[in-house]
């Protein structure tokens, strides 16, 4: 079910009892200035990553962004400060901060007394995994209808946003971070790792660091690349856009 960026009444959002007040935060450089100072530094490199490195066109009229294990709302806040649309999948009901929300007021001076619930960006909760899409037509039609779908931190979302990515031929970014390796025994890799010259007779091990699952992931396709964001612990990047694939199916 879709819900709203909501603050202490999360329970009349579940309810579809509330109605949320469109905030304009992008008008201004800034509101993004100060949209940044209230959200985690890591979510705010991986949007500038995202807007000055990756070369996605984000901002482009009717982009809409899909934020897996979005959080608490850092991620698509910083989005919506830059004027781009997007849509967290969680299974968690994501509250913005109370800064956050006290800079949504100013935002919105002509709100109804009383209001305090900020509709910056949608929420589909869900867990997002390969099997999930599948089986559920809203994710699926969110999906299909995402411009890039995104992931900082996504512990064991990780892999399904790359496996549903491809499937699709959807550009996709990720930060990967937790490895989870009991969760996750059967990933491996080779044992003498050369992305471009691998054989098939190549010995595996199982993946149990965050540089292993780095490259695993990169192994999934031959489109992704790397980058790295300004900021301290995981901070790798890996990325598609796909463009051969669509050009292909073209």
């Amino acid at each position: 079910v879709f819900g709203l960026a909501a603050t202490s009444k999360t329970r009349k959002i579940q309810k579809g009892r509330a109605k949320g007040i469109i905030y304009d935060i992008s008008k201004a450089q800034s509101w993004v200035e100060r949209v940044q100072k209230t959200c985690a530094p890591d979510a705010v490199a991986f949007i500038d990553w995202l807007l000055t490195e990756s070369k996605f066109d984000l901002q482009k009229s009717g982009a809409m962004i899909l934020d897996v294990a979005g959080g608490k709302g850092d991620v698509s806040m910083l989005l919506a400060a830059n004027g781009i649309q997007s849509t967290i999948v969680d299974p968690r009901i994501s509250n913005l901060s109370r800064k956050q929300r006290k800079l949504l007021r100013k935002a919105a001076p002509d709100q109804e007394p009383g209001k305090d619930i900020t509709r910056i960006f949608n929420i589909f909760n869900a867990y997002f995994t390969v099997d999930m899409v599948e089986s559920t037509p809203e994710l699926e039609q969110l999906v299909k209808s995402c411009s890039c779908i995104i992931g900082l931190h996504p512990d064991e979302a990780t892999d399904h946003i790359v496996d549903v990515a491809i499937s699709h031929s959807i550009p996709f970014a990720v930060v990967p971070c937790c490895v989870f390796s009991r969760q996750f025994p059967n990933r491996s890799i080779p044992v003498n790792f050369v992305k471009s010259n691998e054989t098939e007779s190549s010995p595996n091990k199982p993946v149990k660091t965050r540089k292993e699952l780095i490259k695993y992931l990169a192994l999934k396709h031959p489109s992704i690349q790397q980058g790295k964001i300004s900021c301290r612990g995981a901070n790798v990047v890996l990325y598609s856009k796909f463009s051969s694939s669509k050009q292909t199916k073209k």
